[in-house]
């Protein structure tokens, strides 16, 4: 996720509303410049991937490649899964952009509170709040016992 070195304008505002135009502008660039850096890191790799299937001499360089792809496929599926969730956070932000009414890039989709500028800042696609969340996690670790 890109990170950005100077604290953002949007947490200085007094009485700013919370997902204003400019907050969601602000999201909507992040999220656009981590989009298309995971789509060229994903190019890259299935370039790369290509490229290492024609150059095996032998057998054991043959089983690192396999294993090194392996890798790779599982890491290119993890980014795949992040890539859809980006988009959604996109399109709900155009969404509120074109359609003041419309509501949910910020807001957490189990009790609709607020998720919170710095939160949103930290996990771009977060879609729950920090009480939610925490309650998801103890929720799956009890599940897993």
């Amino acid at each position: 996720m890109p990170s950005s070195n100077k604290k953002s304008q949007i947490h200085t505002e007094k009485n700013a509303t919370y997902m204003n135009p400019k907050q969601l502008k602000h999201f909507l660039g992040l999220l656009k410049a981590w989009l298309q850096q995971l789509e060229d890191e994903t190019q890259q790799v299935l370039s790369e991937i290509k490229d290492e299937e024609t150059h095996c001499p032998d057998m054991i360089d043959r089983a690192n490649a396999e294993e090194q792809l392996s890798l790779e496929i599982l890491t290119n599926q993890r980014d795949s899964r992040v890539i859809d969730r980006i988009k959604l956070s996109i399109s709900d932000i155009e969404q509120s952009l074109n359609d003041p009414s419309h509501h949910s890039y910020g807001y957490c989709k189990r009790c609709k509170n607020e998720i919170g500028i710095e939160r949103l800042e930290a996990r771009l696609i977060a879609n729950l709040c920090i009480e939610c969340k925490k309650y998801q996690e103890v929720i799956e670790e009890q599940t897993q016992t």
